[in-house]
């Protein structure tokens, strides 16, 4: 009876998680095509004054059902419509729209089903790797692995593991909602140093990103990061703690009107699902 192949179980959890990432892409492109048609008939008087649609933290994907994805783009459309429907008189909504449009954007947040994926993703990997991983990056399409040579202690294998994403998203005010721009997500355990850089990863020239993280308690996370991204004249540094799971919006600026803001989401992978 034949074996499976370490090789051939890497390539299958990768091609698997990719596939995933895709159809989860695939959602997020559906919800932007149906917001900019809600806009578009907002601003031909048919529903009214846009509203902007608040991110959530529980954000169930299931690309793989074609009916939930038309439930999904109902229900989008019905809530863009309540919301009109409970403007005032005066067609000034209760919260400012300037307000509601800086919430963390969709694409910022980590969810239930994702955290699942990512915690088995690390644990599977390290027995593939005979717990040599350092730490797996998904970024453009492309994953990439950090292995030392030698297996981790008893200590290090202890340590929490974590999920981190950074998203650069781009805020133009002609669009309703926030595009992502550039996203990285890195799985790795505890006090374990990333560097991704052109040289070290093949990222787009000039981006440099540093990140460590401790967990401080069931609640929140000690985060040392930073970013550079020269095309956009963007770059940050960030020593200090954040809740877990949720969007910390480090740095933005402005050009030419239009606004790029970075997020960063840290969360724990120590319970299985």
């Amino acid at each position: 009876m034949n074996q499976q192949q370490p090789a051939d179980k890497l390539d299958a959890l990768l091609r698997g998680w990719a596939e995933r990432r895709q159809a989860a892409q695939d959602l997020d492109a559906l919800e932007q095509r149906i917001l900019a048609a809600v806009a578009e008939e907002a601003s031909r008087g048919n529903l009214g004054a846009a509203c902007p649609s608040p991110a959530v933290s529980d954000r169930h994907r299931l690309a793989s059902n074609a009916l939930a994805w038309f439930s999904i783009g109902a229900a989008a459309i019905v809530a863009a419509v309540a919301c009109w429907l409970l403007i005032d008189g005066n067609g000034k909504s209760d919260v400012p729209a300037r307000q509601a449009r800086k919430l963390p954007p969709r694409s910022a947040w980590l969810d239930g089903r994702e955290l699942g994926e990512k915690g088995r993703l690390i644990r599977e990997m390290e027995r593939v790797f005979d717990h040599r991983l350092q730490w797996i990056a998904e970024t453009g399409g492309r994953v990439l692995l950090e292995v030392q040579s030698q297996p981790a202690t008893d200590a290090a294998e202890s340590c929490v593991p974590l999920a981190a994403q950074i998203v650069v998203v781009r805020r133009d005010p002609r669009q309703p909602q926030a595009v992502p721009v550039w996203t990285v997500d890195v799985v790795a355990r505890q006090e374990r140093v990333i560097r991704l850089s052109a040289e070290s990863a093949g990222l787009p020239e000039g981006i440099e990103l540093r990140f460590w993280a401790y967990p401080v308690d069931e609640e929140m996370v000690a985060v040392d990061s930073s970013l550079s991204f020269p095309g956009l004249a963007l770059a940050w540094d960030f020593s200090s703690v954040q809740k877990c799971g949720e969007p910390l919006a480090v740095c933005r600026v402005e050009r030419n009107g239009v606004e790029y803001e970075v997020f960063q989401t840290v969360a724990r992978l120590d319970k299985e699902t």
